[in-house]
């Protein structure tokens, strides 16, 4: 019998340690172990299912979120008593805090800490559906800034076009700029800042864009070269049908991950193309058949200028503002530095090579502002909500934070000139045509 005992115990000891397991499933959900949220709802009940192998005593688990910010729990809801092997099936209530992708995990506790536990639950928030607010503030901007190029059109001087474009060596170093130099610029910066997948496709993809029309109005504000600006936009928005692919190909290897492919939409660089040129000519007309009408839209284009800025940042602001609340310090720094850089890189080059003050702060300008709204629209037909927020997030922090230099230049020339014609009053009557 003793025999029989010990050899029994040795059995026992040296038969194969199980472990114990549990599996987590999330019931009813299209995507595998993905649940999906809407920023503000609380106390969504998801029903989880737990498979449980070799459980060595009944005890208590519960869950984890990775970012309280994005997903949290009701801790007094939050703990289960796992009893036997098998399925068990229990229902946990999640708040959505804000927009975000976190995960949430199964702790074991007391005897049962050592059990392994299977993948942990991805949780996905999206933001309320804001698209007809967004239409609306794209469409009352859209009609702004097409008032305001023809205003451009009103301005511009035939005589300097055809100039610029005889020796076009302002254009060609403003296309080396920002097609050599801002997309590996803001590869660099999303290494160095440590940025996230997808706020670094929103940074990459800025680098990648062609000019901005915020260009053409700071040109005018900082009595630049409009008619160099008009000319650098047209060209880089075309050149961007090859530019853009490229360097998307490029890059994109270094800032994704789940192998998709950005989208370019043609259709919007075409629009984007024509909102500009098809104004500007409407303003060519009336300089040339409507000399009254366009002295008068030519008088008033800076103070409707501001007015567009105004509407631009506070309806902007309010639309866009789940980015901000997003946005970390990396995707503020990043976007202002990639900005920086283009400003100080094109108007050096521009004095480097000569082209005078007017032409190298233009050259600054058509550099460091890219086309945002296509940045934004080729994430937007790449990715679904909420990895489509949350890549774009840089562009939307560039449309309020990218202009911060020029703006910066704009009021500090408006407060130089304001005291020089209060220091000294014959500067006002020497030079009444003097603007900001």
């Amino acid at each position: 019998m003793e025999t029989l005992g010990i050899l029994s115990l040795i059995t026992i000891l040296i038969a194969p340690y199980e472990q114990c397991k549990i599996d987590v499933i999330v019931s009813n959900t299209t995507e595998s172990n993905v649940i999906y949220l809407t920023a503000g709802d609380n106390a969504i009940q998801k029903q989880i299912i737990l498979n449980v192998t070799n459980l060595p005593h009944a005890n208590q688990v519960s869950f984890k979120s990775d970012d309280y910010n994005v997903a949290s729990f009701d801790n007094r809801q939050n703990n289960f008593i796992l009893i036997e092997n098998g399925f068990q099936r229990i229902n946990i209530k999640i708040n959505a805090e804000r927009l975000g992708i976190t995960k949430i995990r199964l702790l074991p506790s007391g005897e049962n800490s050592n059990c392994e536990v299977g993948p942990p639950i991805k949780v996905k928030v999206k933001r309320p559906n804001a698209k007809k607010l967004e239409l609306a503030f794209q469409i009352t901007l859209g009609i702004l800034i097409v008032f305001n190029n023809i205003g451009f059109g009103c301005k511009l001087k035939w005589k300097e076009i055809k100039e610029i474009l005889k020796k076009p060596v302002a254009p060609i170093i403003g296309f080396l700029c920002q097609f050599l130099i801002m997309a590996p610029v803001s590869l660099l910066l999303t290494r160095m800042l440590k940025m996230s997948s997808y706020p670094s496709i929103g940074l990459v993809s800025i680098g990648c864009s062609p000019g901005g029309a915020g260009s053409n109005v700071f040109a005018v504000l900082l009595d630049a070269s409009l008619e160099l600006s008009i000319i650098m936009t047209t060209i880089s928005t075309f050149t961007a049908l090859g530019t853009t692919p490229f360097w998307l190909w490029a890059l994109s290897r270094f800032i994704i991950d789940d192998g998709a492919k950005i989208e370019i939409p043609v259709v919007n660089v075409f629009t984007s193309l024509a909102a500009v040129i098809v104004p500007v000519l409407i303003g060519v007309v009336l300089t040339n058949f409507a000399v009254k009408i366009s002295n008068v839209i030519e008088k008033y284009l800076k103070p409707f200028i501001v007015i567009i800025g105004l509407v631009f940042l506070s309806f902007g602001i309010y639309v866009y503002y789940y980015a901000l609340q997003v946005a970390t310090w990396r995707e503020y720094l990043g976007v202002i530095l990639l900005s920086s850089i283009g400003y100080i890189l094109g108007t050096s080059a521009g004095f480097i090579f000569r082209q005078g003050r007017d032409k190298a702060i233009t050259i600054g300008l058509e550099t460091g502002f890219q086309n945002m709204a296509l940045s934004l629209l080729m994430i937007q037909l790449t990715y679904d909500s909420p990895e489509s927020d949350l890549a774009g997030v840089a562009p939307v922090i560039y449309m309020f934070a990218g202009a911060l230099i020029p703006a910066a230049a704009v009021i500090t020339r408006l407060l130089v000139k304001i005291y020089k014609e209060k220091k000294w009053p014959w500067i006002k009557k020497v030079d009444e045509t003097t603007d900001i």
